[in-house]
């Protein structure tokens, strides 16, 4: 069996990362967020410059043009600046769960290591020794994350708290940890604004922006 070289735990052994396949998915999302992120402060730079050029017609006595390039100038910078605040929230959660992940591996190296000598504690003093105590309730809440497994990834632009609402309602019914039980759970909890948000997505998936 192949053995990774840091901890030597047959790599079987240990949980599959979420975004796994031949073409590296965590670089290529990571790549395409900030991408999308150059676009859009391009084109909201663009959008000032252009600004600036109707101005003019300001100062030549064209007092209809001039308002209503403000309007359309304002309602674009707008949508970027919203569009900055999407891709933000998912970004953020993408590292959050990339976190939990590697936490999580880490873990489970010192359970299959050390079995019988207090497992646990021998990772909390790893934690506590690097990282300090002050990233301890972090630290548990990217693992929480992780363990949400695909519907994290899934439902990302509802953000951190609310997903881990769900994942402490899951808990407390004691259900298992499967994408069907949180399916489950917004059923019987609706996110109002979430399915706003996602009739947003799906109208802007043409632009050009994303």
């Amino acid at each position: 069996t192949k053995e990774n070289i840091t901890n030597n735990i047959p790599i079987k052994k240990v949980r599959p990362p979420i975004n796994c396949d031949t073409t590296s998915a965590i670089e290529i999302s990571t790549l395409s967020e900030i991408i999308s992120f150059q676009e859009i402060i391009k084109n909201a730079r663009h959008i000032c410059v252009q600004y600036k050029i109707a101005k003019d017609y300001y100062y030549s006595g064209d007092e209809g043009y001039f308002l209503e390039e403000s309007r359309k100038t304002l309602h674009e910078l707008l949508r970027s600046a919203n569009h900055l605040t999407f891709h933000y929230a998912t970004f953020y959660l993408e590292i959050l769960i990339n976190l939990g992940e590697i936490l999580t591996f880490v873990e489970e190296y010192f359970n299959e290591k050390y079995p019988n000598d207090n497992p646990k504690r021998k990772y909390i003093k790893w934690e506590n020794d690097n990282f300090g105590i002050q990233q301890r309730r972090l630290f548990q809440q990217t693992k929480n994350l992780y363990e949400m497994g695909n519907f994290a990834q899934k439902y990302k632009c509802i953000g951190k708290n609310r997903l881990l609402d769900l994942y402490r309602i899951n808990k407390s019914l004691n259900k298992d940890n499967s994408e069907d039980s949180y399916n489950e759970l917004l059923n019987e909890f609706p996110l109002k604004d979430y399915d706003l948000a996602n009739e947003f997505e799906e109208k802007e998936k043409t632009n050009k922006f994303l």
